[in-house]
């Protein structure tokens, strides 16, 4: 688990059989990123660019 400075916690998921920690999502951001960002970004994935993007 890691956590952000300003938006908090963070879970990594791995692929099967694949790389690990390659996409994470803020389950409960800090009420201030949430206010930054300017949405609500809980439960959202973010992928890992190098995984997903392949030439």
């Amino acid at each position: 688990m890691y956590t952000c400075p300003w938006k908090g916690q963070a879970e990594y998921h791995s692929l099967v059989g694949g790389p690990k920690d390659v996409a994470w999502a803020y389950v409960a951001p800090n009420a201030d990123a949430v206010k930054r960002v300017g949405r609500d970004f809980a439960k959202f994935v973010a992928f890992d660019r190098a995984v997903v993007i392949s030439e």
